[in-house]
């Protein structure tokens, strides 16, 4: 567990990504250098929430997974009517691309859509992996208050 273990240190300069020893817990063997405002698999999905979907753009960013970085673009799809276990909700469907070092690596097509509103829940996502496929949806939202 411990080689996978995302931690940023976000306040050193430049930015890094410890490295972990992969079978002893916490043994720190140095630091690899991130390219400045690069986002994790988790981090990235709010990132994404705070722009804005015009259909046919896309939104390009760094991404750091295991101590590696990615070239990410996410390219705007289209607009379409999804359906969830709460109801059909309007949605904006947008595809993921990585690259290492310029060259594209993926073992498929991967999806993700949002809420087509200004809040931009994440509602489905897909993507094709070495055994098959792997999908989630959303099956409840439950809004936070608005802070004035």
């Amino acid at each position: 567990m411990a080689g996978n273990r995302e931690i940023s240190h976000y306040s050193r300069s430049p930015q890094c990504w410890p490295v972990f020893d992969r079978f002893l817990y916490f043994q720190e063997k140095g630091y690899k250098e991130l390219t400045k405002f690069s986002q994790d698999s988790l981090s990235s999905i709010f990132f994404l929430r705070t722009h804005e979907f015009k259909a046919g753009s896309s939104i390009q960013f760094p991404m750091t997974t295991n101590g590696s970085q990615w070239e990410t673009e996410v390219q705007v799809i289209e607009r379409e009517e999804l359906k969830t276990p709460m109801v059909k909700m309007n949605a904006v469907k947008v595809k993921i691309l990585t690259r290492f070092k310029g060259v594209l690596q993926q073992q498929g097509d991967s999806f993700l859509w949002f809420t087509d509103d200004d809040r931009k829940y994440l509602l489905r996502f897909e993507a094709k992996v070495k055994i098959g496929w792997v999908s989630g949806i959303t099956k409840k939202i439950q809004p936070g208050e608005i802070l004035q």
